[in-house]
């Protein structure tokens, strides 16, 4: 009985020993991968807010292009802007910031040249619901910029496409008259259209 009291209380201060070295070790790990307390960056010197005014030239959020001040902030912080040819009503807190305008600045900036207009069309492959919408708006734009002479390229095929095309640039008002390219040209795949120029 004295043994098995020895021996019980050996393996209870075994477990103690065991216990208090898991507990220092744990300690440790934990100091060693607590997070650091971070330091508090010092809070930006304050921003003056942008004069909102009528006249003054003002940057919003995702606009490239300034826009003129029309109005002055209501109540709630809403004004009117000029951007280009649109005007619009915009929030205060859209506003990145304002100053005025350079002398002889304008607010309205040309819109881009349009793209030049082909002198052909190319039909091959369409429908006739796709084909004819297209040359109708095709002729209009090739007169408008001054075109006299097009081609429409219809292809040779069963000769669907070429007959409902010729009928449209028959009775088309642009069109003075129509004609079978020559063969270097497509021949019977192209028709060539003479246009009144609307500029």
């Amino acid at each position: 009985e004295r043994l098995l009291e020895r021996a019980r209380r050996e393996v209870e201060a075994a477990r103690l020993e065991q216990a208090a070295a898991d507990l220092q070790r744990a300690r440790t790990a934990a100091a060693e991968v607590a997070p650091q307390p971070k330091p508090v960056p010092a809070s930006p010197p304050a921003q003056a807010s942008p004069v909102i005014e009528p006249g003054r030239a003002v940057w919003l959020r995702g606009v490239s292009l300034p826009g003129e001040v029309l109005t002055e902030p209501n109540d709630v912080g809403e004004f009117d802007v000029q951007l280009g040819a649109l005007r619009t009503r915009v929030r205060v807190q859209q506003v990145l910031r304002s100053e005025a305008w350079e002398h002889g600045a304008s607010v309205v900036s040309s819109p881009p040249p349009p793209p030049p207009v082909p002198f052909e069309v190319e039909l091959r492959g369409q429908t006739l619901d796709e084909a004819l919408p297209a040359v109708e708006q095709f002729l209009d734009q090739a007169a408008r910029s001054g075109h006299g002479r097009v081609r429409v390229i219809h292809g040779r095929g069963t000769g669907t496409l070429r007959r409902a095309v010729r009928e449209l640039l028959a009775r088309h008002p642009l069109v003075t008259h129509f004609e079978t390219a020559e063969p270097k040209e497509g021949g019977e795949g192209v028709t060539v259209a003479h246009l009144e120029a609307t500029q």
